[in-house]
């Protein structure tokens, strides 16, 4: 199931890999329905510090199994670590840009829009602001280095059969001083996406790895 990194063929000798694709620009990923749309954009630094996770979730209050997930997750969170849920109209811009600088991981769970023509123009949607990739560019530094996954719609896509480079949302996140970032290429289905999250988010706070092998 290996096939292409950075939208370039991969020879494998004696490895037939016709049909087969995987998403990371790092490290592959193995191939299951829950984890064939994602894909990883970082600097290979982990967050300093993960004493602190955030989610936010349907901002506009109609996305009842992305806050589900984010409840979900909650309970799931490993003893020891601060774990702050917000939902609904506490999704607003003030409170993302605050725990962005608390936080050493931050999840966004909302509506979004990617804009394959002008990529800065692409945004998140909050409950008080569409937040724009310009607006995320303009950040004061987030020196704390947090890990940012993107739960939202198709945030993080590229142009299909060109190199995912780091452009909109997330490539404004990773100029802020976010230490990576993760997240769906398109649409993905809530189950199969909290799932991963819950697992990445495992593996990241009880392995010493870096996010690209953590994906893996």
């Amino acid at each position: 199931h290996l096939a292409k990194v950075c939208a370039k063929d991969l020879a494998i000798p004696g490895v037939a890999i016709d049909g087969a694709e995987y998403f990371c620009e790092v490290l592959p990923v193995e191939y299951a329905p829950c984890v064939q749309a994602v894909a990883l954009s970082q600097h290979q630094r982990r967050p300093p510090d993960l004493g602190r996770i955030a989610s936010f979730c349907d901002a506009g209050g109609d996305l009842p199994a992305a806050r589900e997930n984010g409840r979900w997750l909650g309970a799931r969170i490993g003893q020891g670590i601060d774990y702050a849920a917000f939902s609904a109209k506490e999704v607003t811009r003030a409170a993302v840009e605050q725990e962005l600088r608390r936080c050493g991981l931050v999840m966004l769970a909302t509506h979004g829009h990617f804009d394959d023509q002008r990529p800065e123009n692409s945004f998140l949607q909050l409950a008080d602001h569409d937040w724009s990739a310009l607006d995320m560019a303009a950040l004061a530094p987030l020196e704390r280095s947090p890990g940012v996954i993107l739960a939202a719609c198709e945030v993080s896509a590229a142009d299909p059969g060109e190199s995912p480079d780091a452009d909109g949302v997330p490539g404004a996140l990773l100029s802020a001083g976010a230490a990576f970032v993760l997240g769906s290429r398109w649409p993905v289905e809530d189950v199969s996406m909290g799932y991963l999250i819950e697992r990445f988010v495992h593996h990241l706070t009880h392995v010493g790895l870096r996010p690209a092998a953590v994906l893996f």
